[in-house]
This record gives structure tokens, sequence and C-alpha cells, in this order.
């Protein structure tokens, strides 16, 4: 017979929100990783095209800005209907 909905066959388990230990080394391996190679992936990055570049950046924002931050801060009457963005005197279109 099953558990009852809520209960555990350990109590004494992984705290909730507390991040399994796979995870927790994953997270120090890959923030290791970013420290020991930041110049080599700052040059790599310079070296992308703007277009491409305002991507990565954009993706990259979702781990240092909180998501209920941001959706706290938005209020959709307070933005254009078009915002035009301009790198290196050209126009970026980010319709794609």
């Amino acid at each position: 017979m099953g558990q009852k909905k809520g209960q555990t066959g350990n109590p004494n388990g992984r705290p909730k929100g507390k991040p399994n230990k796979v995870t927790a080394e994953m997270k120090e391996k890959i923030q290791l990783f970013v420290a020991s190679n930041f110049e080599t992936i700052q040059k790599d990055f310079e070296n992308v095209d703007a277009k491409d570049r305002l991507i990565i950046f954009e993706r990259l924002l979702k781990y240092v800005i909180p998501a209920k931050v941001e959706q706290e801060n938005i209020k959709i009457d307070e933005f254009p209907e078009q915002i035009n963005i301009i790198i290196d005197g050209k126009r970026v279109d980010l319709s794609e």
C-alpha cells in the first residue's frame, strides 16, 4: 500500500526548497567553469554579431533578474507599440 498524500517514507529527508546534491554540485561546477574561463567567454561574446549578442544577452537576463520582479514592474500601457534597436548604426530586427 502506498503513502498518504503529503507523506514521505523518510520524514528526515531533504528539506523543501533545498536543491538535491547533484544539482548543487553541478551548479558549483558551472560557476567554477565560468569564473575560470570568463575572459575567453567575454572575447567570444564580443566576436558574435550584434543581433546574436543581443539575443544571448536577453536570454542571460533571466539568470540575474528575478522573474517575480520583472512581472511586478511591467505595465503594458507604459511601453510603446514598437521598439527600435540600433547597434553599430544598423537597425536590429528581432521579429524572427
